[in-house]
């Protein structure tokens, strides 16, 4: 899909894979788990065929076929991977008649921290991490 941004076949289910912007290849380069010299080497998918990603992609404009396997738990971990991935697939969108050179395609690496109330402290979620209550030592008058 290089240089003309057109699709290769759909390792997954054979059809042709149109354009960028459904490329599960160059969601994974704009995650940065790719790089340009590989682009050529590696196997292409639709990003809905590829559940391992589909099912972090959380846009109302995402709608896969079969639609992926969606976690009912949520952690930290999958919290911050589904951010990621979303911001990476918006990103995606937005590539053709960017006038971005395929460089510039990859998001700057995480930095940020997830937002409000879905850190790790989760509880009672299966394989999630599990926070010590935080005591404070009584006030003694002396």
């Amino acid at each position: 899909m290089t240089g003309c941004h057109q699709g290769y076949f759909c390792r997954v289910c054979g059809r042709y894979v149109q354009d960028v912007t459904e490329s599960a290849l160059y969601l994974r380069f704009v995650l940065g788990e790719v790089g340009f010299d590989q682009l050529h080497d590696e196997p292409e998918a639709h990003v809905a065929c590829v559940p391992e990603l589909a099912r972090y992609i959380a846009d109302e404009r995402f709608d896969p076929e079969g639609s992926a396997e969606r976690l009912a738990w949520r952690d930290g971990a999958f919290r911050r991977r589904q951010l990621r991935v979303t911001e990476a697939w918006r990103r995606l969108q937005e590539l053709p008649g960017s006038g971005l050179a395929i460089e510039d395609y990859p998001l700057e690496p995480l930095t940020r921290a997830v937002p409000d109330g879905t850190d790790d402290s989760s509880t009672g979620t299966p394989g999630g991490p599990c926070r010590a209550p935080t005591r404070t030592p009584p006030i003694r008058d002396s």
